[in-house]
């Protein structure tokens, strides 16, 4: 079942009961249509839930994959490669297979790039239009966990390293590492989870400025919502740090 709420008043606008499956991740929005992962990508006009378009893709897809928006298109993972279709009719604009296999944790999305990571310790920066490759990274292993804050791509190899897209340039590597980070930076800094601990990350430099333990373990990535970083447990509750600009 999928749903669409006010954001005022909570009431529901509209909810379908889709015959195809879909998967337990969030749809994406461009503020006219809401798209799904189903065998390939679906889209429901916001306003109403109806379906507008629906792109079937041919081979296998990711099945824990995440849709990703562009400017244009609509990003999606299947087994071996990404592939991107248009948001206005879903028809494909390119696939892009790697050397290795996919994972919907190193796949992320820019208004004009695509960075997507495999198996074959390899990052790939891609034209979001054309689907060419503009550089490639090489790294000692394979990634687990890629995030694009502000054109800057962080990434696991040996410990985060922050590469910025526009200078093609690593901008540090440091000596820690954490597979959770937040889709955005406060004040900044990156924030990490891994185990019982939190890490706050000064985007300028890469050291550490927070590494704070709390019990139980996190489960799930930090989130920042306004000052705070929430975090969810195994304990089924959330816990929130507050942070302070100097």
């Amino acid at each position: 079942m999928m749903y669409s709420f006010d954001p005022n008043s909570g009431e529901i606008n509209w909810r379908i009961n889709p015959e195809y499956t879909t998967y337990f991740n969030p749809p994406a929005y461009n503020g006219e249509y809401v798209f799904v992962t189903d065998n390939g990508v679906r889209a429901h006009n916001g306003d109403s839930g109806e379906e507008e378009w629906n792109y079937e893709f041919e081979g296998t897809l990711y099945t824990s994959s995440t849709v990703h928006l562009t400017s244009s298109n609509v990003v999606n993972t299947s087994e071996y490669g990404i592939f991107a279709v248009s948001q206005d009719d879903g028809s494909e604009q390119w696939t892009f297979e790697g050397s290795g296999e996919a994972d919907p944790s190193t796949l992320a999305t820019s208004s004009d790039r695509v960075i997507y990571g495999d198996g074959s310790n390899s990052i790939y920066i891609i034209d979001s239009q054309s689907g060419d490759t503009v550089h490639q990274i090489s790294t000692s292993e394979s990634t687990s966990e890629i995030k694009l804050v502000d054109n800057t791509i962080y990434y696991n190899d040996d410990g985060i390293t922050a590469f910025d897209i526009d200078s093609m340039n690593e901008l540090w590597n440091s000596d820690f590492w954490t597979p959770r980070l937040t889709n955005n930076t406060l004040y900044g800094y990156l924030f990490g989870a891994y185990s019982d601990l939190i890490v706050g990350i000064d985007t300028f430099s890469g050291e550490a400025v927070l590494n704070q333990s709390h019990n139980p373990p996190y489960d799930a990535n930090p989130v920042i919502v306004g000052d705070y970083v929430v975090l969810a447990n195994d304990s089924n509750s959330l816990a929130g740090y507050q942070v302070v600009s100097d």
